[in-house]
């Protein structure tokens, strides 16, 4: 039996070495494929490997051997660059990479192996690491706490507690038992009173603590040598009892980047949670100049490199710098990183608006639940009119009903989760999965069938307020308010040129022959010298984004000015006259949806308040959620004609679907279509003889008179 068993190991570790080798193979093809590095003046000096004792295992890391992931910083050629706030745990081997080796080019080796590190089994416990959220998300965090406390103690219970940790994302089979969920509530009440106080949740979201994050506990990256012959001491290591001959502790295991899969291990070594071996392989990927990163992966990151010391705008840019600097030291292909999943992590901040959906959905599913009413029971009650679909005023008064109180903001913000396709109602699939939340979907398979002809009390469409929290966003006309006659006969309307624009949207990554990129206004620097005399006299607004047959903005692009001749320096009148002559839609509705790896385009068409109104140009985002109603503006359907040129600007070669620009007046304003034909109409641009010249709006004495009261 004994030699069996033998034969058996022997068989495993030749598996595991062939693994290995295969790994390693596929790191080797990798490079002959990667970008050469920046061509610098790379040094070799100082690479030897250097030797450190089995001995430093039994014991908590020091500075002799390696360093904080934190404080990993190279040369370039502005300095060295400032390191990011990784956790306290993730450390670098000296072999990898020498903190002084910063002095100096270096070409950098590719994170292959970590090493998962317990020196003392009895030092293991809660991590008291924490990360200060920032006041805004401190605010966000509050509202969502007010959300799971259902019944306004100002306490989470041990079930409302529960509810939360699954809200937050703690995987459902990590609180199926009793034991699993006293632990946790343990390390969140602070002051072991059974409850959960919101400066508690605020704690434990700062340190983590309810993913059962762990100090005593460490991942280091090492080098292949040092990963080799750590291997061949595991190995004796289980024929003698331990990794450190004589010490009974220092358990480590050896993982494999890009999957984190582990090679070998020491006998009983005590598995983390997974939140913290996935952090640690997340954070272990991106110091690789890994861009592949799953939208779990990319909060994980922010919530890590989140530095409240520091301006958003500071950190973010510390981050891009970091990582292109980085990556330019490796053979990697150098595109750009805002057409690449990482560039999120790169170039957006921290939100707690995700997770604040999430809570109200989950408080609406279980108000649902409590009135005895399946999903499809309470969507079908909800739908006052019995077409299959909830308008946002059907929604917004069903939740009123269920005693959600909820402001009108985060009504619209809701709605927008709901309506995931844009056309601004909402079907039952899409209200079933936007109430579906991983460990909270219940068995409605007992529950009687609800009977639609009954009518609840009290339940009735209630109309939404604005949903930006400005009048002037409500994608709605105001009524008609008083305006001087000087006013309206001074008041001149032109479409000018030379605009600040940047890039939403390119076509790299879509494997498309043609070239293509979407383009919006800037409105940040619209005034410069001349607008500081002018004060606000004029206004420039957006119309609508622009589509470029390259990479390089469109050389034709023209946006409206608003311009009160009647005063000399600032307008009272601007304010008013804006949200009547040119509203906000009333809604946007998605006609495009290419989500494909590094390409991800979604086109939405701005829906005029009435018929009175059009818009010029479609809007383009990166994700499924519908713009804001006030990145664009429609125009007077009086000031226009039906385009009757189109030209196809970009054919998507996969989908078929593809991008128009519409001739004449504003070539670069644009639609798109879902096919290689022309997008279906109406499509409206500017008349000829208008946008040509300075008109005032007085030329349109039916528009003024049903916008305004002159006088």
């Amino acid at each position: 039996e004994q030699e069996q068993e033998q034969e058996q190991e022997q068989e495993q570790e030749q598996e595991q070495e062939q693994e290995q080798e295969q790994e390693m193979e596929i790191e080797k093809e990798v490079e002959k494929d990667e970008a050469p590095a920046a061509n610098k003046d790379w040094q070799r000096e100082g690479e030897e490997p250097k030797p450190f004792p089995l001995a430093a295992l039994a014991e908590p890391p020091t500075d002799e051997f390696s360093y904080k992931a934190r404080e990993y910083t190279i040369k370039t050629w502005k300095g060295s660059m400032d390191p990011l706030s990784f956790p306290s745990y993730l450390r670098i081997s000296n072999n990898h990479y020498t903190a002084g080796w910063s002095l100096t080019y270096r070409r950098l080796k590719n994170v292959i192996m970590i090493m998962d590190w317990v020196p003392k089994r009895d030092e293991l416990g809660p991590s008291m690491d924490a990360r200060p959220l920032r006041p805004e998300l401190v605010k966000k965090l509050e509202e969502t706490f007010n959300v799971l406390d259902d019944d306004h103690s100002k306490a989470l219970d041990k079930e409302e507690a529960i509810h939360a940790l699954k809200v937050l994302g703690v995987a459902a089979d990590e609180l199926e038992s009793e034991e699993a969920r006293e632990n946790i509530m343990a390390v969140m009440d602070e002051n072991q009173d059974g409850k959960i106080q919101f400066t508690e949740l605020k704690l434990a979201m700062e340190r983590q603590s309810y993913y059962g994050m762990e100090q005593g506990r460490y991942s280091m990256v090492m080098s292949l040598v040092e990963a080799e012959a750590l291997r061949s001491a595991i190995h004796m290591g289980k024929l003698r009892g331990s990794v450190v001959p004589g010490v009974d502790g220092a358990w480590v295991a050896l993982r494999a980047l890009p999957t984190g899969n582990v090679i070998e291990s020491s006998s009983g070594f005590p598995k983390s949670r997974r939140y913290q071996d996935a952090l640690a392989l997340e954070s272990m990927r991106f110091l690789d100049s890994q861009t592949d990163f799953k939208p779990e992966a990319v909060a994980m990151l922010q919530r890590v490199f989140g530095n409240v010391d520091l301006s958003v705008n500071k950190n973010l840019q510390n981050r891009e710098t970091f990582f292109n600097a980085v990556r330019a030291c490796r053979r990697r292909p150098q595109h750009p990183t805002h057409d690449l999943p990482v560039g999120k992590l790169l170039h957006e901040e921290e939100s707690m608006e995700v997770l604040h959906q999430r809570a109200v959905a989950a408080r609406v599913k279980v108000l649902i639940s409590r009135q005895g009413l399946r999903l499809a029971d309470a969507f079908a009650a909800f739908d006052h009119n019995h077409d299959g679909s909830l308008s946002p005023a059907e929604l917004h008064g069903g939740l009123k009903w269920l005693g959600l109180t909820i402001n009108p903001s985060e009504i619209a913000s809701l709605i927008s989760v709901f309506d995931t396709d844009g056309d601004g109602t909402i079907s039952l699939e899409e209200f079933k999965a936007a109430l579906s939340i991983p460990g909270l979907d219940e068995d409605e398979s007992e529950m009687p069938a609800y009977d639609p002809s009954k009518r609840l009390e009290g339940l009735k469409p209630i109309e939404v307020e604005g949903s930006i929290g400005s009048n002037d966003t409500t994608g709605d006309v105001p009524k008609p308010c008083p305006i001087p006659k000087k006013v309206v006969d001074n008041m001149k309307i032109k479409f000018v040129g030379s605009l600040s624009l940047n890039q939403v949207w390119s076509s790299r990554g879509s494997m498309s022959e043609d070239k293509a990129s979407v383009w919006k206004l800037d409105l940040t620097v619209q005034k410069g010298i001349g607008g500081f005399f002018m004060g606000d006299k004029d206004e420039k607004v957006k119309v609508g984004s622009y589509l470029s047959r390259s990479f390089d903005k469109p050389a034709e692009q023209v946006t409206l000015e608003l311009r009160d001749n009647s005063v000399v320096r600032n307008s009272d009148y601007n304010k008013h006259i804006l949200p009547r002559l040119l509203p906000f839609p009333k809604r946007m509705r998605q006609v495009l949806q290419i989500d494909r790896g590094s390409c991800k385009l979604f086109v939405w068409e701005p829906i005029p308040p009435d018929d009175r109104f059009v818009s010029l140009s479609m809007v383009s985002t990166d994700n499924d959620v519908p713009p804001p109603l006030d990145v664009v503006r429609c125009v007077p359907k009086a000031w226009c004609q039906e385009a009757s040129v189109m030209f196809q600007a970009w054919k998507d070669d996969l989908s078929g679907a593809s991008l128009w620009q519409l001739g004449g007046t504003a070539p670069a304003f644009w639609a798109a279509s879902k096919t290689n034909e022309q997008p279906d109409g109406p499509l409206y641009q500017i008349k000829t003889n208008l946008i040509q010249r300075e008109f005032k709006i007085k030329e349109f004495p039916e528009l003024v008179n049903d916008l305004f009261i002159v006088k």
